[in-house]
């Protein structure tokens, strides 16, 4: 996974952490209020059970069996003590793991100090590290009593220690499933594509215009495959459009090059045309008078057709020169094949003698 994606994954780690963290914290608060108020619920039912017997005790003197109940409570709850208090919180009669404890702080304190309860069951810490439930012993009389148990902090910590342990395991389970499937999940569903279209993105850099994505979601992950395929469609276009342009720019250029050309080629004509025509006129003229001066039949009558002859050659050769800078007519007309043969092959008669061609 990338930047973005570890980044992603670590945020929503973090968050579900938090959020189970806070939910494990709220749990085993509510599993302290429980194991609290089933203690107390228990407490105030052994002040029920033992609320008979101590009516018994106050009316027969008989001390011994109700120390004995006391002992039997406290082993049953594992308590450090349990005690008797009358309505002015003093104590009247306890049972103690130790008996020297029971006029201690550890253990069933000599005054209830203020905790008298009338009607509810009451429950607090205590500095010592002990946990103290009192509930009203006797009701309905004109003396209140009150049942005292000191229980070790342990009863409530050591089954909130296991559940924190419970807890903990099941936590990392679930947290390390969790983070399986969302770094499949971010993988798969975004470091991936991200990667796809950084991937493209550089091939469009590269000028490969014809990169798509393929699209294989329709979030908006998928929705940017999409516009990143039409953007490729569109700059694609574009270069197509504007390699159109350039190609015509360049047919343009070189008909203006062609052009200019043309321009050069028609003045470098008029002037040859002007340089050469002159003495062609001249020479053929003079042949004329010659043959003017010699009679029929004289052989030098021939050289001097084939000199004109020439001479018209090189006027023709020097008309279709001129030609060549105008734009060209085409006509069609009959023509005399023969005659054409005899005028190239006159032209190019010592070349043909050169390479042996008859």
């Amino acid at each position: 996974m990338n930047r973005l994606g570890t980044r992603l994954f670590l945020f929503i780690v973090v968050a579900v952490v938090a959020a189970t963290l806070a939910y494990d914290v709220f749990r085993l608060q509510r599993e302290r209020g429980v194991l609290v108020a089933q203690l107390e619920r228990e407490v105030s039912l052994v002040a029920r059970a033992l609320e008979g017997p101590f009516h018994f005790w106050r009316q027969t003197g008989r001390r011994q069996e109700l120390e004995a109940l006391l002992r039997d409570v406290r082993l049953a709850h594992a308590a450090v003590c349990v005690g008797v208090y009358d309505a002015n919180g003093a104590l009247i009669v306890a049972s103690a793991a130790d008996e020297s404890e029971a006029d201690k702080s550890l253990g069933c304190s000599p005054t209830l100090e203020g905790e008298n309860v009338i009607e509810d069951t009451l429950s607090r810490w205590s500095p010592v590290g002990t946990f103290r439930i009192l509930t009203p012993l006797t009701r309905g009389t004109a003396e209140v009593t009150t049942l005292k148990l000191v229980l070790e902090s342990s009863v409530i910590t050591d089954p909130l220690r296991r559940q924190r342990n419970v807890i903990f395991v099941e936590r990392a389970l679930v947290l390390a499933a969790i983070g399986l499937v969302l770094w499949v999940v971010i993988s798969l569903g975004v470091s991936r594509p991200i990667r796809r279209l950084m991937h493209g993105v550089e091939e469009i850099g590269r000028g490969h215009l014809d990169t798509r994505i393929p699209v294989r979601t329709r979030t908006e992950i998928g929705a940017l495959a999409e516009a990143f395929n039409r953007m490729s469609e569109n700059l694609k276009g574009a270069q197509e459009r504007s390699q159109a342009e350039a190609e015509r720019r360049l047919g343009l250029e070189r008909q203006l090059r062609h052009a200019d050309k043309l321009a050069v080629i028609g003045k470098m004509a008029s002037e040859l045309a002007h340089e050469i025509g002159t003495p062609l006129n001249v020479i053929s003229g003079r042949a004329r008078l010659l043959q003017r001066e010699f009679p029929d039949g004289d052989p030098r009558n021939e050289n001097l057709d084939i000199i004109r002859t020439q001479v018209d050659r090189i006027s023709r050769v020097i008309r279709r020169f001129l030609a060549v800078g105008r734009a060209p007519q085409m006509e069609t007309a009959p023509v005399d094949l023969a005659t054409i043969v005899r005028e190239v092959t006159a032209f190019v008669t010592p070349e043909l003698r050169r390479k042996q061609v008859r």
